[in-house]
């Protein structure tokens, strides 16, 4: 098990969820890792109105440009 850090001063910009969608990519194709979480393909748990909808934080590894969007993350 390893881990990668990041540092920003806001990791919910689309300049910095990006960054880390790029090296998410990278380091799932190095040999030896069978795995690789990240803010750009973790799950999501949200109550809604039928009980807890499950799905992806950032939908289909798009990074949100909108800052409402974005904050909302």
């Amino acid at each position: 098990m390893a881990s990668v850090l990041v540092e920003a001063d806001d990791v919910f910009s689309t300049q910095t969820l990006k960054l880390i969608r790029e090296l998410t990519k990278a380091l799932e194709v190095l040999y030896g890792v069978a795995y690789v979480t990240s803010l750009t393909n973790v799950l999501d748990f949200k109550k809604s109105e039928w009980g807890l909808e499950i799905g992806k934080l950032i939908r289909n590894g798009v990074v949100p440009e909108d800052r409402e969007v974005l904050k909302r993350l």
